[in-house]
């Protein structure tokens, strides 16, 4: 067996479909087909069951991807250990997250993996409101941002990988009688939370942020009675301190303050947060981390990990 049809089992077993396995290995059909048949027959087992219409795997199937995955995994990792001892590749990436959101694992793994694995890469985190993310990475003083995919479309084109989505939820003092609540529905948005004051993203900030919040009770009917806040960091603050309620994603960091409930609402929609960077930067650091990410994200069991180039309104797309 060899390592390119590890890869192809592997691909196939994600997909669950010849056809769209073909397409992502740059594969015609027949090929793919004939390396498993190859695999199957080495083996002396069927690695799948096929129907008409669709494959699954069999026991000895799902045995084999759990093992190829590590195995296939290491190789990849032995491979990149040694082109950067041979690349020589060093550097230093200045990575931006949103303050008060916590990391997303995929991207944690990654971090953790290239201080393991390439000691000559530096990544420079650093914490940064919605507009001072937006304006590093247009003035060149970061390279990457992990943001809010809402605050980043009015941004000169740039690319986006969706790295973690999140439910929105209801934040309000863990003295509040709307802490016992285990849910939210939106019918009960104007009786529940009428009398509320809500603490939203000044549009100072991120004026995509704020209309978003409003516009995300509006869809329901509701029209919340609010106060803005300066950045994200005040935001939480006032949240924690009783004075007002908030509407969060459930990566902030106050899910963890436990002065504080995250009470679930139904109908939200889910935010997403991404990992942003302009095309052409030609930073070697930056392609390491990206690719770190993107197969974090394969881990995870995330098919195509979803990326995207957002074109800023005038630029066409």
């Amino acid at each position: 067996m060899t390592t390119a049809q590890m890869r192809y089992f592997i691909t196939v077993a994600e997909c669950l479909s010849v056809t769209e396995a073909a397409d992502r290995l740059y594969l015609s059909q027949p090929a793919l087909s004939r390396h498993i048949a190859q695999m199957e027959a080495e083996l002396n087992v069927p690695l799948f069951l096929r129907t008409r219409n669709t494959i699954r795997l069999t026991p000895a199937g799902q045995v084999l991807l759990e093992g190829l995955r590590q195995i296939y995994g290491d190789y990849r990792g032995l491979l990149e250990r040694v082109e950067a001892v041979n690349a020589g590749v060093r550097g230093e990436l200045r990575l931006g997250l949103l303050e008060e959101q916590l990391l997303p694992a995929p991207v944690r793994r990654a971090l953790r993996h290239i201080e393991t694995e390439y000691p000559n890469m530096k990544v420079r985190l650093s914490r940064h409101s919605f507009r001072a993310l937006r304006e590093g990475l247009l003035d060149g003083s970061l390279d990457c941002i992990l943001s809010l995919a809402t605050d980043l479309r009015s941004l000169p084109e740039l690319t986006a990988l969706v790295v973690e989505r999140a439910p929105l939820y209801l934040v309000v003092g863990a003295d509040s009688a709307l802490a016992a609540r285990t849910e939210l529905a939106p019918a009960e948005f104007p009786s529940a939370l009428g009398d509320q004051t809500f603490i939203f993203m000044a549009p100072e900030d991120s004026q995509a942020a704020a209309e978003a919040a409003v516009n995300a009770f509006a869809r329901h009917g509701f029209r919340p009675r609010y106060i803005c806040a300066p950045n994200a960091e005040l935001l939480a603050l006032w949240v924690a301190a009783g004075q007002g309620v908030g509407l969060l994603n459930g990566n902030h960091v106050l899910i963890h303050d436990p002065e504080v409930r995250f009470v679930p609402l139904r109908g939200m929609a889910v935010t997403e947060m991404v990992l942003a960077w302009s095309e052409g930067e030609g930073n070697p650091v930056g392609g390491t981390f990206l690719e770190q990410v993107r197969e974090q994200l394969q881990r995870d069991g995330v098919m195509a990990p979803c990326e995207n180039t957002f074109v800023s309104p005038g630029q066409g797309g």
